[in-house]
């Protein structure tokens, strides 16, 4: 996922933030085995992969909102 990512996210002028969980008993507990997981605007997106063309088309919609 990371590398499709840093591909798509400069076409969209879109940030990154990355956040591990390991360590926080919250978050593992909150996410255990879906990860990574990617969240669009505070939104669930993906979890453990997606597509150049899954994304693109994730980001074109969040863009026309």
């Amino acid at each position: 996922m990371e590398h499709i990512l840093d591909q798509e996210l400069p076409r969209f002028n879109a940030r990154l933030t990355r956040i591990e969980i390991d360590g926080s008993p919250d978050l593992e507990a909150q996410f255990g085995q879906e990860v990574p997981v990617l969240f669009v605007n505070q939104r669930k997106a993906f979890k453990y992969r997606c597509t150049a063309r899954d994304l693109r088309r994730r980001l074109l919609h969040e863009v026309r909102r």
